[in-house]
Parts: C-alpha cells; sequence; structure tokens
C-alpha cells in the first residue's frame, strides 16, 4: 500500500495538454469536413437555380416573333401566340424575373421598343442571390446572333423580317464559394441560350 501514489502535476499537465492536442485535431477535421458539406450543399443550390432560369427562358422563349434588348438588364419579347414578356435582372437584390402578359389582340399593333406596355401580371421571381454579369460588361444580358456578333447596341426590333433568323441569350452567373479556412472565392459559369425567331 505504500507503493501506491497519485498523478503527479507533471503528469496531470502531460494528459492535459495531449488531449487538447488531440481535440483540436479533431476539430480543425470537423470544420473541414462541415464547409465541404455546406460548400456541395450552396453548390447544389446555385446549380437549381441557374438550370430553373435556363429552362423557364427557354421554354418560354420558344419561338419568339420579336426580340428587343431595351437595356442592359432588361429583354423585351413577343411570342408567336401573340404574349408580351419582359425579363428583368434587378442587380439591387440581385433576383431575376419574368414578367408577361395574357393574350393579346392579334390586330392590336404593340410596339415593344415603347415605353408603354402591355398590361403585364405581376413578375415571378425566378431566382434569388444571383449576381449575373454578362462578359463582365455590367449589363445582365448579352444578345448575338448565328454569327456571335454582339447585338447589345443594336437598336430596333430584332425579327427574322430583319434578317434575324437566330440569336443567342449569353448570360454569365457568378458563384460565391466560401472554403474551410474562410475565404471567399468567385468564379463565373457562361451560359448561352440558342433562340430560333419565327414569322408572326
Amino acid at each position: 500500500m505504500r507503493n501506491q501514489r497519485g498523478l503527479t502535476l507533471v503528469e496531470v499537465l502531460a494528459t492535459i495538454t495531449i488531449s487538447s492536442v488531440i481535440l483540436g485535431i479533431g476539430f480543425m477535421l470537423l470544420s473541414s469536413v462541415n464547409g465541404m458539406f455546406n460548400n456541395s450543399i450552396q453548390k447544389s443550390n446555385d446549380n437549381t437555380s441557374i438550370n430553373t432560369v435556363l429552362n423557364t427562358i427557354s421554354r418560354e422563349m420558344a419561338d419568339p416573333v420579336a426580340i428587343y434588348l431595351a437595356t442592359g438588364s432588361e429583354l423585351r419579347f413577343k411570342t408567336f401566340d401573340n404574349r408580351y414578356m419582359v425579363l428583368r435582372y434587378n442587380q439591387a437584390d440581385r433576383s431575376l424575373s419574368l414578367a408577361k402578359s395574357a393574350n393579346v389582340d392579334p390586330n392590336a399593333v404593340q410596339d415593344i421598343t415603347a415605353a408603354s406596355f402591355p398590361t403585364l401580371s405581376p413578375a415571378k421571381v425566378l431566382a434569388t442571390n444571383l449576381t449575373i454579369d454578362a462578359n463582365n460588361s455590367g449589363a445582365a444580358f448579352i444578345v448575338r446572333d448565328s454569327n456571335n456578333f454582339d447585338l447589345t447596341l443594336t437598336t430596333g426590333l430584332l425579327t427574322q423580317a430583319n434578317g434575324y433568323n437566330s440569336i443567342k441569350i449569353w448570360l454569365n452567373f457568378e458563384i460565391s464559394r466560401t472554403t474551410p479556412t474562410g475565404v471567399i472565392t468567385r468564379s463565373y459559369q457562361p451560359f448561352d441560350i440558342s433562340v430560333a425567331l419565327s414569322l408572326p
């Protein structure tokens, strides 16, 4: 019984130090795994939003008869069934929305280049928290013809009668990522949507 003794202060401190190191390494590994998991969820959400935007634009813009780039953030178009739509990017809240009209009297002439426009339904928000900068130009959309010529500064309607059989709407989505160390990285993913223009 005389040979039994408790732990010395040095042994207690050594045990605490080793335990702290092990716990620290475990916490770092857990943080890294958690960061990778969060990035994976963020990437999935970004891809879902982008695919929703692209699919909606492609579906709604099927066979338009006229397209007009009102501003770098507003694209107007008229469909073959005489509906009018506006695709608009709001830089302030980083949202992309689509507003459209019901079928308009086919005999009525509507000028989609004019300030007055057919009554549109409340805009449907396609996506939020998106930074869209086409070609890093400050514009949300860039429109190009089949020869890849930039039509962004073109005035007037883009129609088949004016010589445009097809165009491409080009968008560049900014994707933000946070690394496990807390550093935010940004990259751009370009997409283009081919649209065939129809005769009215």
